[in-house]
């Protein structure tokens, strides 16, 4: 997705404003943890004020599908990111002839917001079987077989 930057640099346009349906190739989603996304929308505005760097600002909002970190289900996980950057150096590659590649700015913002760990409704899960069980990060620091040894440890530094 290309803006055209270029009735801003002119002076044609104080701002430009953005109102629009994205599309993420699947190409994009195959390399990340998402599954699919429905009903990705960014609303905002992108100005120039004198000599300051291109400012963008709105909010992209949608809905992921990733999988259940459990059971493997598809589990949605609405999102709604605020958008409020000045497009300097960082930014140069996302600006080309005067176009602005909105697209793969609101991708990293979208990558960004992916939660580490996703539970989904895992009610009637199995969290044990012959032989083995299911335990929780508190229940493995408590559990840790090498508690000993780390004591050991720290009584030997302290001394």
């Amino acid at each position: 997705m290309l803006i055209d930057l270029e009735p801003i640099f002119s002076g044609l346009k104080d701002s430009l404003v953005i109102d629009e349906d994205i599309e993420i190739s699947s190409e994009l989603l195959e390399k990340s943890s998402i599954k699919r996304l429905n009903n990705v929308h960014f609303v905002g505005k992108i100005k120039r004020l004198d000599d300051l760097p291109i400012t963008i600002s709105g909010n992209l909002t949608g809905v992921m599908i990733l999988l259940d970190d459990i059971d493997l289900s598809e589990v949605e996980y609405k999102f709604d990111i605020p958008l409020d950057e000045e497009l300097e150096d960082e930014y140069s590659e996302l600006i080309v002839n005067n176009e602005l590649n909105l697209l793969d700015l609101l991708w990293q913002l979208i990558q960004v917001e992916v939660p580490s760990k996703i539970h989904g409704n895992n009610k009637d899960i199995k969290l044990s079987g012959d032989g083995w069980k299911l335990i929780s990060e508190e229940e493995v620091s408590k559990n840790n077989a090498f508690s000993d040894l780390d004591k050991m440890l720290q009584e030997r530094s302290q001394k």
